[in-house]
């Protein structure tokens, strides 16, 4: 029977790292793989979208902004309206 010295528990271990070293590098690699398909995949989509024009972006720009003020300034007076049904109710004197 023959007894393990340390060359033969290094050799083991540099083996038994290299094997798994191995397993590793493959993983990296289809995990690589996998982010060149999908950047590959993302490009061919952005191909098919129809951009809007400059003169649409403006547009539609100038409706969001448009309605964005016009609901808060409907919420505003919401607002001030319930206040001050709330404040009158509070300093109701019975």
């Amino acid at each position: 029977m023959k007894n393990f010295c340390f060359y033969d528990f290094l050799f083991f271990f540099i083996n038994f790292i290299s094997f798994f070293s191995f397993f590793y590098l493959l993983k990296f690699l289809n995990f690589f793989r996998k982010i060149l398909f999908f950047l590959n995949e993302s490009k061919k989509e952005v191909s098919k979208i129809i951009w809007p024009s400059l003169i649409e972006s403006i547009q539609i720009t100038f409706v969001v902004l448009c309605l964005s003020f016009s609901i808060s300034f409907f919420i505003y007076i919401l607002d001030k309206i319930l206040s001050y049904f709330i404040y009158f109710i509070i300093n109701l004197r019975l």
